[in-house]
């Protein structure tokens, strides 16, 4: 059980914590979601960071930058 946060690497952390404290036996995460409220809300957002993060940051040929600053400018809306 985790709470939402806005930072997507934090959720990342968290999910890697996981793997880093000895699990040995398989396990899985899901996030469930109620439509319409804070928490869907703020899943919409740090999924658009987190892409904004891809694209902002070259790699692997990525030299978009353009599409980085329409979704920094959308990220909100």
């Amino acid at each position: 059980m985790k709470e939402p946060n806005w930072n997507p690497a934090m959720e990342a952390q968290a999910v890697d914590c996981l793997y880093c404290l000895g699990q040995t036996s398989k396990f899985y995460f899901y996030q469930h979601y109620v439509q319409g409220t804070l928490e869907m809300n703020l899943n919409q957002v740090k999924n658009r960071k987190g892409e904004l993060t891809l694209l902002s940051v070259p790699s692997h040929g990525n030299d978009d930058y353009q599409f980085a600053q329409f979704l920094m400018s959308n990220m909100l809306n």
